[in-house]
């Protein structure tokens, strides 16, 4: 079988969930067999960093394309036209290889294939993975709300075009019928963890709770609120500490002695001992979709606190960390300081609850088989 996987980039050249996913998901369909061919963003310094993460049997079977990425622009959604034209230059360099069994795009990387396929183009299949689907959930701000308004309609459209579309479950399936594609048209494709990640056992931290936020620094991570949150239980007193990893601005970063930052951190080996050495992963954003840092928390042996969107509700249901409503400081607080309170008996089952969740549902060799089966179902529905 031969699949072609169309995608922004992938990790650890560039940094994001869809990055991470994209290039999992190219070895793992490599170790099962599968010829891939990756059409991807080239990287900005030139030298791509990501081919290293590929053993010897998975280049040989991995051909990596490299697609410049337009330059970005100044004007309000200007990364929408960007995306329309790193979609077309995928789709110039594409044409000698549509000869294949499925293609799978993510993001805005096979808009421009669409459009040639509604206009006529006979081509394999198309998938299609948006993952959170953040354009139809809650802004943070005015806004943000204004640029989703600017993303629906393209996203809307392309649902519609593809053979199929793929989840990664949770809420996210309403989202996307909402957007008029039928229930038999939606396939789970979920998120993963290598492996690599997972503990032994879970362990509660000596002495104070130690909590963890890991993203980049965007409006709808919810930021702001957990660095307010921060303040007010430092200023009451109450016993923690917590450690940034990501770009938070200087602007927006505390200066205490119990909050460090470590900035961005690419290196996972570095990024497993930062987590490991923490409790739980806070993760207030105001719209996600199966976020990639949860699944890790969980197989490193950290319980969660997360908003209720995406497919988070359908990653926290047994037991292994607490929901909480998008946005709602309060809740986020409350939920804070439920984590600080528990004791160590407690809070030591709801990690083994998330490392056991981790470790059966989440490793990407069962992601991979499930996903490579919704495949080839997709394949066998085309023929006919």
């Amino acid at each position: 079988m031969r699949i072609v996987v169309l995608t922004d980039g992938i990790h650890p050249d560039y940094v994001g969930g869809m990055q991470k996913h994209s290039t999992f998901l190219a070895k793992h369909l490599a170790g099962r067999g599968v010829d891939v061919d990756i059409y991807l963003r080239a990287p900005e310094s030139g030298t791509a960093t990501a081919e290293e993460q590929f053993n010897a049997a998975e280049r040989a079977r991995v051909k990596f394309r490299y697609v410049p990425f337009p330059p970005a622009g100044r004007f309000p959604g200007h990364y929408i036209r960007e995306s329309y034209v790193y979609s077309s230059r995928i789709f110039d360099s594409l044409q000698d290889c549509l000869e294949v069994d499925f293609i799978y795009a993510q993001g805005f990387a096979g808009w421009r294939l669409l459009t040639e396929r509604s206009r006529g183009l006979c081509c394999a299949p198309v998938g299609v993975n948006f993952h959170g689907l953040e354009m139809f959930q809650k802004a943070a701000t005015p806004k943000e709300r204004l640029q989703q308004w600017l993303f629906r309609p393209f996203v809307s459209s392309q649902l519609r075009l593809a053979d199929a579309v793929f989840s990664l479950g949770g809420l996210l399936g309403d989202i996307i019928t909402s957007q008029g594609v039928a229930r038999e048209r939606i396939y789970l494709s979920p998120n993963g963890v290598d492996a690599g990640w997972l503990v032994s056992q879970p362990v509660v931290s000596s002495g104070v709770r130690r909590f963890l936020f890991v993203g980049r620094y965007e409006r709808r991570k919810g930021i702001e609120e957990l660095t307010r949150v921060i303040e007010r239980l430092a200023a009451a007193g109450v016993p923690f500490e917590f450690d940034f990893v990501g770009p938070i601005p200087d602007q927006l970063r505390l200066k205490q002695s119990r909050v460090r930052y470590h900035g961005t951190v690419t290196d996972s080996g570095r990024m497993q001992a930062i987590m490991q050495g923490c409790d739980c992963l806070v993760c207030p954003s105001y719209a996600e979709g199966q976020p990639t840092v949860i699944m890790e928390a969980m197989a490193s042996g950290l319980a969660v606190v997360a908003s209720d969107v995406g497919a988070v509700p359908a990653m926290l249901d047994d037991g292994s960390g607490l929901l909480i409503p998008p946005g709602d400081e309060g809740a986020l607080e409350l939920a804070l300081r439920r984590v600080i309170d528990l004791p160590d008996g407690q809070l030591l089952a709801m990690k083994r609850a998330g490392l056991e969740r981790a470790r059966k549902d989440f490793l990407w060799e069962t992601v991979a088989a499930t996903t490579l089966e919704q495949i080839q179902r997709i394949i066998q529905r085309h023929a006919y």
